[in-house]
């Protein structure tokens, strides 16, 4: 499993400097980045620093234009970052208000337009979507039983699993085989259940890299909605945890 960062963590660094941003991530000898929007530069421009850097983006969070299905845009941008999957990274409770099944069939065909055009798709959980529904489903599980696994997959954030008191281990391995991106996102002890650095937390990353290995997880992306302190920092003292932990 090859570590990376979603760019999400380092959002203010990158507003006020993307270049050099991601000449840190790349002086971290990670070599792998997780986009969440460009910050207002040329697809072209970036993908000619990445390449300068030795980086590459792997996959991209993205917004999914629900009124038109038009998925041109983004498809047009990854053609040019050399993306091999679009990930939605949330989606709002309108969305998926009939139920997470109609959700998964009016997000079928956006997948299918993705996979004829080469790319991959995967939705990327929070905890609001294991919330069980009267029949006790969880919501989450309900999606993806629904949908095609030959075109929605999954990212797995780790945080996310345990915020909402299930085991994040358990839920890759439910997942083996469709599981290519993991969030490695870990939770403080504290009341406030803060993101906090890799190996700083309560999560049990030995059970959860065991069961990425055998869920043939691809990637493994550090995240931190809210770092708790300068956010280089806080991703370099994570790649010096996983590193320990054999990751590369």
């Amino acid at each position: 499993m090859r570590l990376g960062v979603q760019l999400y963590t380092l959002r203010e660094p990158c507003a006020v400097d993307f270049f050099a941003t991601l000449r840190e991530v790349s002086a971290m000898g990670l070599r792998v980045v997780e986009t969440a929007g460009l910050h207002g530069h040329e697809p072209t421009k970036v993908k000619g620093w990445l390449d300068d850097l030795g980086l590459s983006a792997p996959a991209a969070h993205v917004g999914i234009d629900f009124e038109t299905g038009n998925v041109s845009p983004l498809i047009e941008e990854a053609s040019v970052l050399g993306y091999e999957t679009l990930i939605l990274p949330w989606v709002g409770k309108e969305e998926y208000a009939n139920g997470w099944d109609s959700f998964a069939q009016r997000i079928e065909p956006i997948a299918r337009k993705l996979r004829d055009a080469g790319l991959r798709f995967a939705y990327h959980n929070h905890d609001f979507e294991f919330e069980r529904s009267a029949d006790g489903r969880i919501g989450l599980d309900v999606f993806f039983e629904t949908a095609d696994p030959a075109l929605v997959e999954a990212e797995i954030d780790t945080y996310w699993v345990q915020y909402a008191g299930l085991d994040p281990a358990e839920y890759i391995a439910m997942y083996s085989g469709r599981v290519p991106y993991v969030h490695l996102k870990d939770m403080s002890a504290g009341p406030d259940r803060a993101d906090v650095e890799g190996g700083r937390g309560v999560l049990d990353w030995d059970a959860i890299l065991a069961a990425c290995e055998k869920a043939g997880t691809r990637y493994g992306i550090i995240e931190m909605d809210n770092p708790p302190g300068d956010p280089i920092e806080c991703v370099r003292t994570s790649v010096e945890f996983f590193r320990s932990k054999g990751l590369a």
